[in-house]
């Protein structure tokens, strides 16, 4: 038997309404991130082999010892990479300005020495780029023995490698560079009246000075060889 059963209970409708149309949304630009730099040059290599005691050991830059267009490009494009570099780093602009500020608005002493009341130091005074070679008697003012701005060209700049005082301390003997570079010539001065005496000595290295002896007449110094050529 099959049975139909009937609800008597009357049913109710519900409408639903749909949801209101959504605007199209423009499509927002993103700007791109700045280009990271491509890496740096790369140095060509050749087969350059040196024989050491009857070892070899290869020496594949040794063509970039010779100055020539090729090493000099390499230079450039390497100094254009490092600044493409930095260029990108966040707040590097600011961070300048205020390392700069703060470097350039004090004064700086250093390397004091003290022999037989003759005080002698270098000092950067605030602002300037290079340190001066600067003496003060016992009970004396401050007086300026060598200032490498007077001693550059508008070329190449000077700058004050090294320098001992005699131990009477009536000499200083001082190294002189030209162009930031790391060789320079020795000079040696008679304090008391700033004056140098005539002799120059080329080819020290660093900040190799003179070494003097207890009488403060004599010094041993090391110079470097006179270059072959192509060094």
């Amino acid at each position: 038997m099959i049975a139909c059963v009937a609800c008597s209970a009357s049913t109710s409708r519900r409408v639903v309404e749909s949801p209101p149309p959504v605007a199209p949304v423009a499509p927002v630009a993103i700007a791109p991130p700045a280009a990271a730099p491509s890496g740096p040059p790369i140095a060509r290599t050749d087969d350059t082999v040196d024989r050491v005691f009857g070892l070899a050991v290869p020496d594949p830059y040794r063509w970039m010892e010779t100055r020539g267009d090729e090493r000099d490009a390499w230079m450039r494009a390497q100094g254009e990479h490092a600044a493409e570099t930095l260029a990108m780093l966040l707040g590097r602009d600011a961070l300048y300005r205020r390392v700069k500020e703060l470097g350039s608005s004090l004064t700086a002493v250093w390397s004091i020495r003290l022999d037989s009341d003759r005080l002698i130091y270098s000092k950067l005074p605030a602002g300037a780029q290079l340190a001066k070679l600067v003496t003060r008697d016992r009970g004396g003012g401050e007086r300026v023995l060598v200032d490498p701005e007077q001693l550059g060209t508008a070329e190449r700049h000077a700058s004050l490698n090294a320098y001992s005082l005699s131990p009477d301390g009536k000499r200083v003997a001082y190294v002189v560079a030209m162009g930031g570079g790391e060789v320079g010539e020795l000079h040696v001065m008679d304090v008391a009246t700033g004056k140098d005496l005539p002799d120059v000595i080329p080819r020290i290295w660093g900040e190799g000075s003179a070494s003097w002896l207890p009488d403060g007449k004599r010094f041993f110094y090391t110079q470097m060889a006179v270059p072959g050529p192509g060094v």
